[in-house]
């Protein structure tokens, strides 16, 4: 089994090979046509600010799940009790953590959060884990 395991790696990374090697930038773009580009770049690898926290993002995090009356905008699970807070989450709706804007917020409970694609880290967390043993019993509206 260790060798026909080792042709297989091999044949792969050629097939890979074969692939780069004749690669051809212009076919591509016969083949996707630059009109599918909807939007341009804001920025280019020298201006792109990191993906980081802005200051001040746990006070407009707080602001807007209080604006929102602390539900969840995917399941309307109930979290408004204080002790409950810390299970709502301010998701970045497009994954830039300085984009601000309220438009690009969703206020996620931490199941709905994890289930976000690149979230499901979140699961290994201990506020996940206690989380789902309080969920079944908590009240939630027709979201």
């Amino acid at each position: 089994m260790p060798c026909s395991l080792a042709i297989l790696t091999v044949q792969r990374s050629s097939t890979r090979q074969r692939i780069y090697d004749t690669f051809v930038l212009r076919e591509y773009f016969v083949a996707y046509p630059k009109n599918q580009i909807v939007t341009l770049p804001v920025h280019t690898d020298n201006t792109a600010p990191l993906n980081e926290y802005r200051d001040g993002f746990p006070q407009t995090s707080q602001r807007y799940r209080l604006e929102i009356g602390w539900r969840c905008q995917n399941c309307g699970v109930d979290l408004s009790h204080p002790s409950h807070h810390k299970y709502l989450h301010t998701h970045h709706l497009n994954g830039q953590k300085y984009d601000d804007r309220a438009e690009n917020y969703k206020a996620l409970c931490i199941r709905c959060h994890a289930e976000e694609p690149m979230h499901a880290h979140l699961k290994n967390s201990p506020n996940y884990k206690d989380f789902m043993r309080i969920w079944p019993r908590l009240p939630a509206s027709g979201v």
